[in-house]
């Protein structure tokens, strides 16, 4: 992306407090599609603070980054809206919360179990099914290969350590890069489950139109 215009401003929550926080609005363009983004970039300083360390700083990353807009991924048709909308949420929140983009891609299961109209409930329970016990009836339903079951259950399990563990210890341990690469494992799984199935379809239906047209003419 090509950045287009910036602009910062500072504030210091303290009059009396040597620390200030700048604030960086970046204006990025796709080169390709000329769709815009937005990046708040933060990084708290020091008026006392050395220049060069703030160099230093600033080339090892260590400042806070938020996306403020970005337009929606352009999803397949075959992608139900529901699904389309959580992954969305989950690449919004891959700056400001690695944490809850883990969580998102967790509900994304939760929504094709929905999609399949797989039970909220295990038959004869009242109790809500674990989402472990609702993928394994998901997978015996659409018959799904080890492969992708395999892919399945471990982004369940991130996605359970997202939401159960404590903040703090999963904020350090988790990046917004790694939460980037859950994000696409997840796509992924939507391309297996809706994509190729429908891309399947569409080139049977178009051969059997071919047959009929060519082979039944002669």
């Amino acid at each position: 992306m090509t950045c287009e215009k910036d602009f910062s401003h500072s504030k210091s929550d303290d009059s009396w407090s040597d620390f200030y926080v700048v604030y960086t609005y970046k204006l990025f363009s796709c080169p390709s599609c000329s769709e815009i983004t937005i990046i708040c970039y933060s990084e708290t300083l020091c008026t006392e603070e050395d220049k060069q360390e703030r160099y230093y700083r600033l080339e090892r990353g260590d400042y806070g980054r938020k996306v403020i807009f970005m337009p929606p991924r352009k999803e397949h048709p075959a992608i139900p809206e529901s699904i389309a909308e959580i992954t969305y949420q989950a690449q919004l929140n891959l700056a400001a919360s690695p944490r809850a983009s883990f969580i998102l891609c967790r509900a994304v299961l939760e929504e094709i179990c929905y999609h399949f109209k797989i039970p909220v409930k295990a038959e004869g329970k009242s109790y809500p099914a674990s989402l472990a016990f609702r993928l394994n009836q998901l997978f015996e339903q659409e018959k799904m290969p080890e492969d992708l079951r395999e892919i399945i259950q471990g982004v369940s399990q991130l996605g359970n350590e997202g939401a159960h563990s404590e903040h703090l210890t999963f904020t350090k341990q988790v990046n917004m890069e790694e939460a980037d690469n859950l994000l696409k494992i997840v796509n992924y799984v939507i391309e297996k489950l809706f994509v190729d199935k429908y891309e399947q379809q569409k080139a049977e239906k178009v051969l059997e139109e071919l047959k009929i047209k060519i082979l039944k003419s002669e």
